[in-house]
């Protein structure tokens, strides 16, 4: 029984709702749509999802346009198994055998709790920006991941539209969807052949094919995506360097796992930070070995550094307001790992904390010349600048205070002596006084020895402000050192890459010269065979001449024969009126004689005369008949002399243009040269392009290229892919040898290749609509209608009555 096709299944949701949904949980629901009131379906794999609005709650009605196997039996397996564990990475469903009617057939659903939130792609794109958004998600990724490893659980299908990601606050949720390649044990051992995944997620071994399900074949995408997320939170451009929102891309492209060595992605990754250079050198190491030689997330992820440890107890301080001893950390981090910016960041937190500007500023521009982009830097960057505007003069610190002066020698004496000439009188009294005069100079000597030791317990904290201060000076100073000695080393690899651009220069240029010597040879080829083309002609030129002169002579010969008949004509023609004239004259003599003899005589005589005559006449007829043959074939040979003559000129012209080819292939600066295209494809046709665009390709790719073009249309097919992929290494910025490439791929029914090389001609050159208009071809007969429309509006925006994209827009709708 054939499967209904996603339009089936839309028209019957759309316009029969209370008849073909058969499912009592959906059947009273509204489908939820958008502009114009049409329908809001969401296609992929093998399957097409309805959100329906029910009266409490919203359901995914998934409807599945090919047969995947037993069905039921896998999914009441693995919702068994997840309503045991209860993980709240997956969402409520349930299999229901006859839940929809289409065409007159039941076909079975699954019924599926809606799931709020953005695809991975739109989630990393509306937060491009926000690194620490990023990095949360990608730890509750890695929390996601470990939690299905320990319940030996994989999705089997893990990229951009089967995760959903939900921001709240500095949180981040993830659900999971499409459970259509689910493993749970209970399907151990299963052939694994029904859904592979998308080659930009998945080991090349798995797309091959031939393996068993098992809780491994999650591990390698698990790697894809969690270091894709910790890449693009430390360097956001990459987004837009590799133009990762394509139909079904990522970070990563199948190619990049096949040809790891020439992957630009794996070079850009080499210079991030350690963590990042670790999981990228660990995905290609996955790369190389087989699946069931792979390992889980939580297994390969980089140990904590003794950095890390620094930074954090720094963090740590910093939290608790003590901000001399985070300062130290932060400085043990930066001496661990000179590259690490978030460590110059809390650095200068610290010193801004303290209001101490001048250092805080420092630090954060150490930060951002690690990296231009760290947003955290920059804000605080931007608070330090607006904080040092507002107070020019830097608060002083409190000074300590002064500690009490002791009494002079004089006035000590004074209050002796008057406090003895008050207890003299009695010996009683004296005694009373004396001890009362000793504890009056122990009471004096014990404030002067506490006022002494505060002022230098005052002293000594002064003396460790200031130790900090030059500690943190020398910090700073140190730190200053670190960056000329990165800015000297980055001077050195710039050095070291502009040397090598200088040998791949000369390289190219030997290649050039190496090519120009084969054009040349390639033009006396042609030049010779020139030659014997113009010999050729004059041969056949001297031969025309030759039949001309000939039939000339014919015709003058015909004309001078048809001369003759008619003299001899007009003889006959006056011997027939003389015998006219006797004939009367002895019909007179004949009547005046009346005799019967001379009568049957001169009739005698007159048909015979009569006999002659018709066969005078019917020799004329032959030779009139015989004239007009000679003059039919005297203007035959004149229309094939006037073709002769076009061919002639034809040839000239093929040859003029032939030489002046020649001409414009050999010549220093490089002019105009056809790019090639494949006329035949359902495609756009080929563009003719500018000389500036022209001169932007190396004789080398125009060289490429144009083999290619021939190779194209000889139909060969792996031949131009080749030449095309050569072309292209030797000039990557041009639009059009990407966009050949992708017609290439295109003839050869290869769409995923298409879409990236289409996609890549846009991206350089945004005003390339046959680019856009191809692109939607690809996308349109891959099954990706969205995309398909998105493209060919893309040409429409270019040029609003490009006829192919409207009529690819009409065949859609």
């Amino acid at each position: 029984m054939p499967w209904p096709s996603r339009r089936d299944y839309a028209q019957a949701v759309d316009f029969f709702p209370h008849i073909s949904i058969l499912d009592p949980e959906l059947r009273g629901g509204t489908s939820r749509r958008g502009a114009n009131n049409s329908l809001i379906p969401h296609s992929g794999g093998f399957s097409i999802v309805f959100p329906i609005e029910g009266l409490s709650n919203t359901y995914a009605l998934r409807c599945w346009i090919a047969d995947i196997g037993d069905a039921e039996t896998r999914y009441r397996a693995i919702s068994d198994y997840l309503k045991q564990r209860r993980l709240p990475y997956f969402v409520d469903f349930e299999y229901v055998p006859n839940g929809i009617m289409v065409n007159g057939d039941r076909y079975p659903i699954t019924r599926m709790e809606w799931a709020e939130g953005e695809t991975l792609c739109d989630f990393i794109e509306h937060n491009l920006q926000d690194a620490r958004c990023l990095k949360t998600a990608a730890v509750e990724f890695q929390k996601m991941v470990a939690a299905l490893h320990a319940h030996q659980i994989s999705h089997g299908d893990l990229q951009d539209g089967n995760i959903l990601l939900k921001r709240s606050g500095t949180d981040v949720e993830i659900k999971l969807i499409d459970y259509d390649s689910l493993f749970v044990p209970a399907l151990r051992n299963q052939p694994d052949s029904l859904i592979l995944g998308f080659p930009e997620y998945q080991h090349p071994q798995r797309i091959a094919g031939g393996g068993i399900t098992s809780e491994k074949v999650d591990y390698f995408s698990e790697l894809v995506i969690y270091l894709s997320l910790l890449s693009l939170a430390e360097k956001p451009d990459l987004w837009s360097q590799f133009g990762i929102r394509t139909e079904r891309g990522f970070l990563f492209t199948a190619e990049d796992f096949k040809n790891l060595d020439q992957s630009d992605v794996f070079r850009e990754l080499e210079n991030l930070s350690p963590d990042v250079k670790q999981l990228a050198s660990k995905l290609k190491e996955f790369c190389k070995l087989s699946l069931n030689q792979l390992k889980p997330l939580e297994a390969v992820l980089p140990k904590t550094s003794p950095a890390q440890v620094a930074y954090n107890q720094g963090l740590t301080y910093l939290r608790n307001n003590r901000h001399h001893q985070a300062m130290v950390e932060f400085d043990k981090a930066i001496g661990l790992d000179p590259n690490y910016k978030e460590a110059y960041h809390g650095l200068g937190l610290a010193h801004f904390k303290i209001s101490n500007f001048a250092e805080a500023k420092r630090a954060a521009e150490a930060a951002l010349g690690i990296d231009p982009h760290y947003q955290p830097a920059i804000q605080l960057l931007d608070v330090v600048i607006k904080s040092s505007g507002n107070s020019s003069v830097v608060p002083p610190t409190v000074p300590p205070s002064s500690p009490p002066q002791n009494p002079s020698d004089s006035i000590f004496l004074q209050n002796v002596l008057g406090f003895w000439q008050l207890i003299a009188p009695n010996l009683w009294q004296y005694m009373t006084g004396a001890l009362a005069f000793i504890l009056l100079i122990c009471i004096v000597v014990l404030s002067t020895q506490i006022s002494a030791r505060d002022e230098a317990l005052r002293q000594i904290e002064a003396l460790t402000d200031q130790q900090v201060k030059h500690g943190l000076k020398l910090n700073a100073t140190t730190s200053s050192i670190r960056t000329l000695s990165n800015e000297n080393a980055q001077f050195l690899r710039e050095n070291q890459r502009l040397q090598n651009q200088l040998t791949k220069q000369d390289e190219a240029t030997k290649t050039q010269i190496a090519i120009a010597k084969q054009l040349r040879s390639e033009k006396e080829g042609l030049r010779g065979h020139n030659r014997k083309l113009r010999n050729q002609l004059a041969e056949q030129d001297k031969e025309t001449k030759n039949q001309i002169t000939i039939a000339r002579r014919e015709k003058e010969e015909l004309h001078s024969q048809n001369q003759t008949l008619r003299n001899e004509k007009e003889q006959l023609h006056s011997q027939n009126q003389e015998l006219r004239n006797e004939n009367t004259m002895l019909q007179n003599q004949l009547k005046l004689d009346a005799t019967t003899s001379s009568i049957q005589t001169l009739s005698n005589e007159k048909a015979k005369l009569l006999r002659e005559n018709q066969k005078l006449r019917n020799q004329l007829t032959e030779q009139d008949k015989a004239t007009k043959a000679q003059i039919a074939i005297a203007k035959q040979l004149r229309s094939e002399k006037e073709e002769l003559h076009s061919q002639n000129q034809k040839l000239h012209k093929e040859n003029t243009a032939l030489q002046k080819r020649l001409d414009e292939l050999t010549h220093d600066d490089v002019t105009a040269v056809p790019i090639p295209r494949k006329n035949q494809l359902p495609a756009a046709p080929p563009k003719k392009i500018s000389n500036n665009i022209i001169r932007q390709v190396t004789l080398g790719a125009l060289s490429k290229n144009n083999q290619g073009y021939f190779a194209f249309k000889e139909n060969q097919h792996s031949k131009a892919i080749d030449l095309f992929e050569d072309a292209k290494g030797n000039s990557p910025k041009s639009a059009v040898i990407h966009y050949n490439l992708g017609c290439t791929y295109l003839a050869i029914k290869e769409y995923i290749k298409s879409v990236n090389c289409f996609q890549k001609a846009v991206g350089l050159d945004p005003g390339f609509k046959e680019a856009n208009y191809n692109l939607a071809l690809s996308q349109l007969r891959r099954g990706y209608h969205q995309e398909a429309i998105k493209a060919a509006q893309a040409a429409l925006n270019i040029d609003r009555n490009y006829q192919p994209a409207l009529q690819l827009l009409a065949a859609i709708e």
